[in-house]
């Protein structure tokens, strides 16, 4: 794969229930079922057990990092036409954990270092009239008009540090 010009980081959420732990091979699952599916010289060239997985990395609640895509790999989530973009996901839906919140202000940072043009958005932003496209098929998400569940923006220029009504305290018997 030829590398990609990168101008945009694009935050996700999996929309699903906060604090719970979803894998990637779950989310795979969704995202066949929503019809993505990965070039199949992607798929064996970089984590052949993910087919249909459209996000570049997973972010899980224990803030550990999961590779999805290789950033040479367009994502599946296209809503921003035009642009080549690395899509970061966390688990959750609008509350994510410290340790979630500390690993996308690292991956951001790297991420930065590595494309200082890019441009750091959360889906939403990318798609502000809420159509997407995924795997050349334009539609309708309305899940876009919320998605990563937090104002970017305003985590940006807070310091990247989380963002207090969107903070998720684990508990024991959680997460």
């Amino acid at each position: 794969m030829n590398p990609r010009p990168i101008d945009q980081l694009i935050i996700h959420c999996s929309d699903s229930r906060n604090g719970r732990w979803i894998d990637a091979e779950s989310i795979d699952h969704w995202h066949a079922e929503r019809g993505f599916l990965r070039a199949p010289e992607a798929v064996a060239a970089h984590e052949p057990t993910l087919r249909h997985l459209g996000h570049h990395w997973l972010i899980y609640t224990n803030g550990s990092l999961r590779p999805g895509r290789h950033p040479d790999e367009p994502g599946a989530p296209r809503a921003a036409r035009g642009h080549q973009a690395l899509n970061l996901c966390l688990i959750g839906r609008d509350a994510f954990t410290p340790a979630q919140w500390t690993s996308l202000a690292v991956l951001v940072d790297r991420l930065l270092a590595a494309y200082p043009q890019a441009r750091v958005l959360g889906h939403r932003d990318s798609a502000p009239e809420g159509w997407c496209e995924s795997e050349g098929v334009r539609r309708r998400c309305p899940r876009i008009q919320t998605c990563p569940g937090f104002d970017v923006a305003a985590w940006l220029a807070g310091g990247r540090i989380a963002l207090p009504d969107h903070l998720l305290i684990p508990r024991e018997d959680c997460c």
